[in-house]
């Protein structure tokens, strides 16, 4: 498994600027909650077109944090949304890649969290 809990890339990206890194977690945050919310609603509904779409933009989001495992989970659900057909391994694939997103707000939120801790 591949964890990024220093958020490599981003670490990278702003040279270790702390407050830019927590600025664009707690963007990530706020947008990713709602993603998340409409991609439920996509796949109870069965709309490939808006999973597939909202599979995308998450993986690109997840991709940019260092989180490769959600990021590929993200990649398998939105070849899956192309084929447009619901099937039980989709369903498998899906409770596995909302675990995964789970894990990865919570590895922000702890980061979020240890930062504003260790700032006050």
């Amino acid at each position: 498994m591949n964890i990024s809990p220093s958020f490599e890339p981003l670490r990278k990206l702003f040279r270790d600027d702390t407050a830019r890194i927590r600025q664009i977690l707690e963007i990530f945050v706020r947008i990713t909650h709602q993603d998340l919310e409409r991609l439920d609603i996509a796949y109870a509904n069965h709309d490939w077109s808006v999973l597939g779409r909202l599979a995308h933009k998450l993986r690109s989001g997840c991709h940019q944090l260092g989180e490769i495992d959600a990021a590929e989970r993200l990649a398998a659900i939105e070849r899956a949304a192309t084929s447009a057909a619901w099937s039980e391994a989709l369903d498998m694939e899906y409770a596995l890649t909302r675990q995964e997103l789970d894990r990865v707000m919570t590895r922000v939120s702890e980061y979020l969290h240890a930062k504003v801790a260790g700032t006050s």
